[in-house]
């Protein structure tokens, strides 16, 4: 299903309001502003309405994208290699790496 307005996205034959926090351009793009995110999954497969997430600070930079050292669900997990320090991903220096954390 096409949907030409803007503020819909389009899932099987349902139209739903575009979300806060999304930009809609018709049927069923709905792609994550910055500081937020969305599972990869649902990006235009057009089945189900998709669930948007706030992200943590600087997590999250737009279009499903994470901001660098990051990954997962909101963007809030550590990628190898850095380590979770207040809130932020930092990465890891002189050859350490933390891992479990």
């Amino acid at each position: 299903l096409v949907v030409s307005d803007p503020v819909q996205a389009a899932s099987g034959s349902k139209c739903y309001t575009c979300e806060d926090g999304a930009v809609c351009n018709g049927g069923s793009s709905l792609i994550p502003n910055v500081g937020w995110w969305r599972r990869p999954s649902e990006l235009g497969n057009g089945t189900e309405k998709a669930e948007l997430y706030r992200c943590p600070p600087a997590a999250c930079v737009g279009e499903g994208k994470c901001l660098g050292g990051r990954q997962g669900p909101v963007c809030g997990i550590c990628t190898t290699g850095w380590s979770m320090a207040n809130g932020f991903c930092t990465r890891c220096t002189y050859g350490l790496e933390v891992f479990g954390v």
